[in-house]
């Protein structure tokens, strides 16, 4: 049986997300490699991240990975998510690449 016939019918434990960072100093912008963190705990890197002048603050992709619970839609309930650019902490508001409604 092929390797992805396998991993179809199990849920996700890593994801593509789209994060927006909802307050940034402008001293502080990411580039890319920060971690992304939910309670305290190291969840994601971001890959690449650039400046949004229509949204006018920062935008990223990046991808989590989870252990304990699938990563899908219910996931991202109710959490709160940061990123950390420099040793400070900064909210982001987190969609899922794969359109899922978040």
């Amino acid at each position: 049986m092929p390797a992805l016939e396998l991993l179809k019918d199990k849920p996700l434990t890593k994801q593509l997300v789209h994060a927006t960072v909802e307050q940034h100093s402008d001293d502080n912008l990411p580039w890319g490699a920060e971690p992304i963190v939910y309670k305290d705990e190291i969840i994601g890197t971001v890959t690449s991240a650039c400046y949004s002048f229509s949204k006018e603050k920062p935008v990223c992709l990046g991808f989590l990975e989870s252990k304990e619970e699938p990563i899908d839609s219910s996931f991202f309930k109710e959490k709160y998510f940061h990123i950390l650019i420099a040793g400070q902490r900064y909210p982001i508001h987190i969609s899922n690449v794969n359109n899922d409604n978040i």
